[in-house]
């Protein structure tokens, strides 16, 4: 083993020696399919929508799901120590939210309003394979793994005859995952080089729990109050599955389960790369 380390660490250092260190810089920008269509947000946002058009009238908007395509950057110093092998080190951002606002009758006008946001800084290595495709033209393999910052927060308030208050929940939290892409890299000048990638990334985020607080009245009573350490949980029941924001495990459910999201999914970018020297 200690020989086949040493060779491969030989091979390494004669294949620097041989071709010159390049060190580029890659920025993109493009959409992310981040994995939310199955979150259990927006699975929760399903079985309340079909609770209320069931059991109400005039029911007009909708609490809706958090899109799937949100704006996606990320920028990449790679280093590539032979014409075929690199390393390289990174950064992406995304965001999804959206606004709904929601009123059915219930003797009375209940209306309602929802904002979800869920976003994540992640940082990244990855190691290269580049395949020449001709004279200006290159293929790019990669993976590496990923750590992401999540953070989600929702927002919402019910105002009705007997009531007018408003729910906020904020988390932050970690992910480890890992990705993988297949890059286009298109030579434009001497040192700049269009660049298309497709990119799959596996961050999943799980135990999301944060800060709650409620605020309004309910009957004659003023409400303001603060829960530290809530988390957030899905119950699952034969009429669909329920998000709670609870510090422990809610009962009632058939099977209850700390919510998560995925913070990757699929990517498609495109680019600028910079061959600095």
């Amino acid at each position: 083993m200690k020989k086949l380390v040493g060779v491969a660490a030989l091979l390494l250092v004669v294949a620097v020696a041989a071709y010159p260190s390049q060190l580029s810089f890659k920025v993109s920008y493009g959409v992310s399919m981040i994995g939310l269509n199955g979150s259990d947000y927006n699975k929760g946002a399903d079985s309340y929508m079909k609770y209320i058009n069931d059991t109400y009238s005039d029911v007009v908007g909708e609490m809706g799901k958090l899109s799937f395509t949100p704006v996606f950057f990320q920028g990449e110093m790679i280093f590539s120590f032979t014409p075929s092998l690199g390393a390289g080190f990174g950064a992406s951002y995304f965001s999804a939210s959206r606004t709904d606002a929601l009123s059915y009758m219930a003797l009375v006008t209940n209306e309602l309003t929802y904002e979800p946001k869920l976003s994540a800084l992640s940082i990244f290595m990855n190691f290269h394979y580049f395949l020449p495709m001709g004279s200006r033209m290159k293929l790019d393999i990669y993976a590496g793994p990923v750590l992401a910052f999540g953070s989600f927060s929702y927002a919402h308030s019910d105002a009705w005859l007997l009531w007018d208050f408003e729910d906020t929940f904020k988390a932050n939290g970690t992910a480890f995952g890992f990705q993988t892409g297949l890059g286009f890299d298109i030579q434009l000048a001497s040192k700049v080089s269009l660049v298309f990638d497709v990119l799959y990334r596996f961050a999943p985020w799980g135990n999301v729990h944060g800060t709650f607080t409620e605020e309004g009245w309910i009957l004659i009573w003023d409400v303001d109050e603060v829960w530290d350490d809530l988390t957030f949980w899905t119950g699952h029941d034969e009429d669909g599955d329920w998000f709670v924001f609870a510090e422990d495990e809610p009962t009632g459910y058939d099977t209850v389960k700390k919510s998560k999201f995925d913070l990757g999914g699929l990517s498609a970018t495109i680019g600028i790369k910079i061959n600095l020297f």
